[in-house]
């Protein structure tokens, strides 16, 4: 039995098919003599299930007081719910801190990820005092934190097959589930911060109808994956030299351990079907830049490489030490590991093809544009294009599901009419400024766009505009 620390609703033991469809499209919320939504310790709760380490960890230390959540039997295949196999999708409440001051409109937030849950946000936003006045609700995207587990099957391709159905599309299902339980017709405001806010642009397109106003920090969309990528890279050029201004010594650092791996060399990790050759290994360290505030511990880290090439490793040693050194990093289980089963979340991105491809053809432009590659300390596509994994292409059908490119979210706007307000950092090298500036221009005037000078991907918690702009339409 679990503390008491997080309230869980108890109940029956099944939701059956038709329960699930009344909740989609009948049932409201309850609320208490003040008028403050109470469902949360009312709803009957489905079957239960097997909860992740990590979960349990958390429910029994919530970082925020006075947390809720529930859980809710969903189809794990919205295209064919009658033959569906139904999983659990969580989603934790932290209501007003300040209940006399309550904002009224519930919001709803999505993190980042994909493949990422959504407790480090709840630490964050929760403590957060610019956010005391919101009844906030985080949703563990399906088969993340307090959710059911992804599909893994023995098969590679298998998992590919079934992590179809976990992507964005299917999150906003689930999450009008959610919103319709508790507030009925009453739209909500959805906040997203990067993959989230690729699942607020995704949401105006297939549920307006659940929005009261969207927000979206770290995200961007283009007409054309591959220019998305070029001027990504572009911006990851222009904050990694502000990084190396900072940290001169860092730069050397990477250059010389990359110098220590011949590229002809491949290392195999535990993944299946999975390796990665070449000094390009040590690019995987870009994934420490985007958030700006934390670059101290960036150097900290780059520093231990320092303190190896010190040590006067061989170049097999070194090679496989920054294997594992990589994999610390967690960008490359991200990718291929933790990220197998929501790959189909980049189709927002890649547009259907290959991401692979779209790397590698952006790399093409620049030079044929006249920039050296070379030269570029750290470029996670040359980290993609050298890794080698025997199923990737049969990645390039699952991305279309959810496929989305700036102007299908520019014909939504000009639709629904919703307030939509974009942010950016300008030291945010994992989804830069230079990505925003097509949309920034082609979206109608329901949409406004706000870059921040002095922050990076953190600057959804960081910047308290954000708050008052919550508040504020």
């Amino acid at each position: 039995m679990l503390p008491n620390l997080l309230k869980r609703t108890q109940g029956i033991s099944v939701i059956s098919l038709l329960s699930v469809i009344y909740l989609i499209n009948s049932c409201g919320s309850q609320t208490d003599s003040q008028g403050n939504n109470s469902i949360l310790e009312q709803i009957t709760s489905p079957t239960p299930f097997v909860k992740s380490k990590e979960c349990l960890e958390f429910l029994n230390h919530p970082p925020v007081a006075n947390l809720t959540y529930q859980t809710f039997l969903v189809p794990e295949n919205w295209d064919d719910i009658a033959s569906s196999k139904f999983i659990h999708v969580t989603v934790i409440r932290r209501p007003p801190i300040n209940p006399a001051s309550a904002f009224a409109i519930p919001v709803v937030f999505f993190n980042g990820g994909p493949g990422s849950d959504s407790h480090s946000s709840i630490s964050i936003l929760g403590k957060n005092k610019n956010y005391d006045d919101f009844d906030l609700y985080f949703i563990d995207q399906r088969g993340t934190g307090c959710s059911e587990s992804p599909p893994v099957e023995s098969d590679p391709i298998k998992t590919i097959n079934r992590s179809a159905f976990y992507g964005a599309s299917s999150i906003i299902k689930d999450a009008e589930v959610i919103r319709k339980t508790y507030f009925k017709d009453k739209p909500w405001r959805i906040f997203g911060q990067s993959f989230g806010g690729l699942i607020v642009y995704k949401y105006l397109m297939l549920a307006p109808e659940g929005v009261d106003a969207a927000f979206v920090h770290g995200m961007s969309l283009q007409s054309n994956p591959r220019a998305w990528t070029e001027n990504r890279l572009l911006g990851l050029k222009r904050v990694q030299e502000e990084y190396f201004k900072k940290y001169p010594e860092d730069k050397k650092t990477i250059t010389v351990a990359k110098s220590l791996i011949n590229a002809k060399q491949c290392y195999q990790s535990s993944i299946k079907d999975f390796e990665i050759c070449g000094p390009s290994i040590i690019d995987s360290l870009f994934s420490l830049l985007p958030f700006s505030n934390a670059w101290g511990a960036t150097h900290k880290t780059i520093s231990e490489l320092d303190a190896v090439i010190s040590a006067k490793m061989g170049p097999m040693s070194f090679g496989l030490f920054s294997l594992g050194f990589a994999l610390k990093t967690q960008f490359l289980p991200q990718i291929y590991k933790q990220v197998t089963p929501f790959i189909a979340a980049l189709g927002n991105i890649s547009s259907g093809a290959d991401i692979v491809d779209i790397c590698q053809n952006a790399m093409e432009r620049l030079e044929v544009r006249g920039f050296n590659l070379q030269d570029w300390t750290l470029m996670d596509c040359r980290l993609l294009v050298n890794m080698n994994v025997t199923w990737r292409r049969d990645l390039k059908n699952l991305t279309k599901r959810d496929d989305m490119v700036l102007p299908q979210l520019k014909t939504a706007q000009n639709k629904n009419n919703i307030r939509l307000n974009i942010y950016s950092g300008a030291f945010d090298s994992a989804v830069p400024e230079e990505t925003f500036r097509e949309m920034s221009r082609a979206l109608p005037n329901n949409t406004s766009y706000t870059s921040f000078p002095n922050s990076g991907h953190e600057g959804y918690y960081s910047e308290p505009k954000i708050a008052e702009d919550l508040k504020s339409y």
